[in-house]
């Protein structure tokens, strides 16, 4: 991206630094306008077991590697990182963050929710606080699309965590509930016959905890046919006929998840996963971790 600071040979094979300044500005102002309201998108692969998602992030303690060949992201945590002074960069569904399949849930489960730092570092690095904004009806927030510096931008967030740890803390405890008894983690002899997804279904049907609220605020894009010229549009029709006979399937469909609500994220994951047979959570042996 151009500065507005860079300097430019002031000669006639380059347009005038004042030009590129008033075209950088503008694209700020469109960035601004276009991301400020920006959310949390997700998506899942289960053939190939990976999961997505596009999410504005400020990148503290936080960078990513980036992988042009296929046009993805991954994030990891990075001590030393600090924000770029405050400034929130914009999600891009041409470039995804991705990861294992249900991850970021097993995320959720584990993380030390006791401060902000370790909170951070154990899940929040990775996804940001868009996710919050719709966690709590009676509690808004907007994140600003520049802090100024990289103070104010921590200021701010510990406010919205420090806001809503009890929340969190509780969103924590009932999806550990729920998890246990759809996985069986506590071994119990009677359930094993049934799968993941029928206990997952008995689940909510049965109200055994809150989980049967948390879907509200997921609003769901359908994928179709119609959305795959981008990828396939190119290829021979005949060539497109024979490799759906030859393969007798039809070609894989993904539906976007929008939402700033982790607990709808959270349950949109888990029935997903619960739909996969052979993709089990399991607990560890000192019952510190779910995996």
């Amino acid at each position: 991206m151009l500065s507005s600071k860079t300097s430019l040979s002031n000669n006639n094979r380059f347009p005038p630094i004042q030009f590129i300044t008033e075209l950088y500005n503008l694209y700020i102002n469109f960035a601004t306008h276009i991301y400020k309201k920006s959310g949390f998108y997700f998506w899942f692969n289960a053939e190939t077991k990976k999961e997505y998602y596009a999410t504005p992030l400020y990148f503290y303690k936080a960078n990513f590697h980036l992988d042009f060949d296929n046009r993805l992201r991954d994030v990891y945590y990075k001590e030393t990182e600090l924000t770029d002074r405050g400034l929130k960069h914009p999600a891009s569904i041409y470039f995804p963050f991705h990861e294992k399949f249900g991850l970021l849930l097993l995320r959720f489960l584990n993380s030390d929710l006791s401060n902000y730092e370790i909170a951070n570092k154990t899940f929040f690095y990775a996804y940001g606080f868009e996710i919050l904004r719709d966690l709590d009806r009676n509690y808004e927030f907007e994140l600003k699309q520049n802090y100024g510096s990289n103070e104010e931008y921590l200021k701010a967030t510990n406010q919205i965590f420090e806001d809503l740890q009890e929340k969190l803390m509780d969103l924590q405890q009932e999806l550990i509930k729920a998890v246990t008894y759809i996985y069986n983690l506590d071994n119990i002899e009677e359930l094993e016959k049934y799968t993941y997804a029928e206990r997952f279904a008995v689940y909510l049907i049965k109200r055994m905890g809150k989980l049967y609220t948390y879907y509200k605020n997921d609003f769901i894009m359908r994928d179709s046919y119609s959305m795959k010229y981008q990828d396939l549009g190119k290829n021979n029709e005949y060539d497109l006929l024979d490799t759906l006979k030859n393969k007798k399937q039809v070609l894989s469909m993904s539906d976007t998840h929008k939402s700033n609500d982790l607990s709808s994220i959270c349950y949109a994951i888990l029935d997903e996963l619960s739909k996969t047979p052979n993709y089990p959570i399991k607990k560890c042996q000192n019952l510190t971790s779910i995996f």
